[in-house]
């Protein structure tokens, strides 16, 4: 049994003791009818993974101590006495308990008159039970006896069922307060996102702009022996272009940052992240990402290594241009598995997809800035292929690491990087 389920079945003990010290005497005897059978009801019902039949036995050992300690310390009475009057009250507890777990009266509860005639079937059958030990009934005809009996049976059952759902009813109408006033707040937040979504979308285009600038200065650069006047006039006219771009990139982002930081609280963004939580993290993005995607692609991480990772923001830039790019190569249907284990002091990430894969041919260009094969089918633009380059960076200058891929064209592509754990471990300057 779990120890927060013991700890509560305790809480419920006390509280329907100390509440059953308000009762009455009605045949004149040591007989008591006392609210703490409600109480203690009411919380069997409310709680439905706390065991009955357990709860009622514990109840009737804290009553019959704490009733028997409290008379025989008051002085009146012999301890045999005080254990004689008191005794038959574990009696009660215990057919209580019995009777509401063999009718397993929580099935019924949203039944009121079934509900109703089982509590009062436990509590007359109870009282009957302690009755018959206690073997007086204070010179009392049995048919008053009786008819006390079902009385008090009916007036707690009532009392029971009413009270019950007036805290359920009470816990619904607190539960939809809150939902209106989330519903209010996620309304806000809502529209607050749409005017940040308008510069990230802006910014997206001003970022495609200064990519595609900054890869014609390279190539001019990289292609052009001797450049004219005119030619380096026009290079560095482009250059100020992709210079005002990344400027207006960072204005807007700028803007978005405050804009979200007033929309979402505080998540306490800390230097050191787990690499367990990177890859849940790249396991969610990477799962909305296939779905927006509508290709039919299974995605399984696997990992067998966990440690606290500093300046994590570059190794995610890697799992995701990596994990993209394997989604893209992949048609309409395929597999990627991702897996991260440890060889010694390195942390090994391999990453498979069975998509399209990478001609012999162009291996050795794969990584270089501007080489793609990939476009756009709505549109036939292609791709910058400016993201491999962008791994291999930081795969190799960040981390010094190492980056190998193998391709079968049309069968598979696999990317293995070796990375330095204690270089993951500290914190890196900037290079």
């Amino acid at each position: 049994m779990k120890m927060s389920i013991f700890k509560r079945m305790i809480l419920i003990a006390f509280a329907s003791t100390i509440v059953g010290q308000v009762y009455m005497k009605p045949f004149g005897t040591d007989f008591r009818i006392s609210l703490g059978v409600i109480l203690l009801t009411i919380l069997l019902l409310r709680f439905k993974q706390i065991p009955i039949l357990f709860t009622c036995l514990m109840t009737a050992i804290i009553i019959f101590v704490f009733r028997t300690s409290l008379d025989f310390a008051a002085g009146e009475t012999s301890l045999i006495d005080v254990i004689r009057i008191h005794l038959p009250a574990v009696s009660f507890y215990l057919t209580y308990g019995f009777i509401l777990e063999s009718v397993k009266v929580r099935e019924v509860v949203s039944k009121p008159i079934y509900c109703i005639a089982l509590l009062m079937l436990a509590d007359v059958f109870s009282n009957t039970v302690e009755l018959f030990f206690r073997g007086s009934t204070g010179g009392l005809k049995p048919e008053i006896v009786s008819v006390g009996i079902v009385l008090t049976a009916l007036v707690r059952s009532l009392l029971i069922y009413i009270l019950y759902f007036s805290e359920k009813f009470y816990s619904l109408l607190v539960i939809k307060k809150e939902k209106r006033e989330q519903y209010k707040a996620f309304l806000m937040m809502g529209a607050g996102m749409k005017s940040e979504i308008f510069f990230m979308e802006k910014s997206m285009e001003d970022m495609e702009i200064s990519m595609k600038e900054s890869f014609e200065i390279y190539r001019s650069l990289n292609e052009g022996e001797n450049l004219s006047e005119d030619d380096l006039l026009k290079i560095k006219q482009k250059a100020l272009g992709v210079s005002k771009g990344i400027h207006e990139i960072k204005k807007d982002y700028g803007r978005i940052m405050t804009g979200l930081s007033k929309l979402i609280p505080e998540t306490g963004y800390t230097k050191y992240k787990s690499l367990k939580e990177l890859l849940e993290i790249i396991v969610e993005v990477t799962q909305k990402t296939i779905e927006k995607s509508g290709k039919n692609i299974t995605f399984e991480s696997i990992n067998e290594v966990n440690f606290m990772i500093a300046n994590y923001s570059p190794l995610l830039s890697v799992f995701n241009n990596l994990i993209i790019n394997a989604i893209d190569a992949i048609d309409d249907e395929g597999k990627i598995e991702l897996k991260v284990y440890e060889e010694e002091n390195y942390l090994i990430i391999r990453i498979v997809d069975n998509g399209s894969g990478i001609k012999e041919k162009n291996l050795d260009a794969i990584f270089q800035p501007g080489f793609s094969t990939k476009f756009q089918k709505k549109t036939g633009k292609m791709s910058t292929g400016i993201g491999l380059t962008h791994v291999k960076h930081i795969v190799e200058r960040t981390f010094k690491g190492d980056l190998k891929v193998f391709s079968k064209h049309n069968e598979e592509t696999i990317f293995i990087i070796k990375l330095k754990k204690d270089r993951l471990c500290q914190e890196l300057e900037n290079e």
